[in-house]
């Protein structure tokens, strides 16, 4: 299987992209060793969400609730 096997796009607001721009932030100031990119933290993102959803759903909700 291709790791491009179903792409998904979709756009950032405004206020997305400045969060964004801060968790890059964070990673990248607390990792000597390398940058990442934010395809690579996006998806770092997502998969600890997908192995964690099971205890953090509840948390969760409010801020998909509230990203429409």
């Amino acid at each position: 299987k291709s790791s491009l096997y179903k792409t998904k796009s979709f756009r950032l607001r405004e206020a997305d992209i400045a969060n964004l721009e801060n968790i890059v932030s964070y990673v990248n100031n607390s990792e000597d060793r390398r940058k990442y990119t934010d395809s690579q933290i996006i998806r770092g993102l997502i998969n600890y969400v997908s192995d964690n959803a099971d205890s953090h759903i509840k948390k969760l909700m409010p801020y998909i609730r509230s990203s429409s």
